[in-house]
């Protein structure tokens, strides 16, 4: 596991464009590794559809880039993201 990896057991979905994180309602957000390289457009990860945005993975990522907060982000509304071009993530969270 990378350094500054959460302890906690976490949930993944995996996602190849814009759309639900998770199932609505609160979640801790935990960070993201990158599967298939990203176009030319950025990833927003944000609290709810169009809510505040928690994170940002740059456009043109590679494969295996990934970022992972040693302490979650609490999203109360549920996570989404928006992708601005293609790619694969994988994102971390948990329900609740």
């Amino acid at each position: 596991m990378a350094t500054g990896a959460p302890n906690p057991p976490v949930d993944k979905a995996v996602l190849t464009a814009t759309g639900a994180i998770n199932a609505a309602g609160p979640c801790v957000y935990y960070g993201y590794i990158v599967t298939v390289v990203l176009g030319a457009g950025a990833v927003l990860v944000r609290d709810g559809a169009s809510g505040d945005i928690v994170d940002v993975i740059l456009a043109s990522a590679a494969v295996g880039n990934r970022y992972m907060l040693p302490h979650g982000v609490r999203c109360p509304v549920g996570l989404n993201a928006t992708f601005g071009s293609t790619g694969t993530v994988t994102f971390f969270y948990t329900q609740g």
